[in-house]
């Protein structure tokens, strides 16, 4: 991948996270693997997701709304929702969120490695999208993008488990 202006270099600090690997490139942000630098608690010294916006909004509109949806979205707590942990803008004021580093696959990723799913687990999957949907809609938030690219199939201990981007 050929790097774009907004792009950060791996070992960049930048609004308190280390830069440690690039995850993957979109039409609106990129993500990184990254660390927070010094945390103040040993237990949160984990790997997470850091998304850079490569939308800029000189009219301050979509300043606005980019804070007023991340305040909201920070506040949402569900299982079947990637969790919000931080959000910002980098001291060249690009627009940044932090989540959870989430293991896995997209569900687009997914499909086209394995095939149609079958009954049971498109069902699952069906169900725990819609109830991420309700949780967010309960709050005022609407996805506008929901698309198997923003569904990702989380590996955890109990197996895989449906996290609505």
């Amino acid at each position: 991948m050929a790097q774009a202006s907004y792009d950060l270099n791996i070992g960049e600090a930048v609004a308190g996270y280390r830069i440690d690997r690039l995850i993957g490139r979109g039409g609106s942000a990129t993500v990184y693997e990254a660390r927070k630098l010094l945390p103040t608690r040993p237990e949160l010294d984990r790997p997470v997701a850091f998304k850079v916006m490569h939308e800029h909004d000189p009219s301050g509109v979509g300043k606005q709304r980019f804070d007023r949806e991340a305040a909201l979205t920070q506040k949402l707590d569900h299982p079947n929702v990637v969790r919000l942990l931080d959000f910002g803008y980098t001291d060249r004021e690009w627009p940044f969120i932090v989540f959870e580093l989430l293991r896995g696959v997209s569900l687009k990723a997914a499909i086209r490695q394995r095939g149609p799913f079958d009954v049971a687990s498109t069902a699952r999957f069906t169900l725990e999208i819609l109830a991420a949907l309700a949780a967010a809609h309960d709050m005022g938030i609407i996805h506008r993008d929901i698309k198997p690219a923003n569904v990702f199939l989380h590996r955890n201990d109990q197996g895989e488990a449906v996290r609505v981007l």
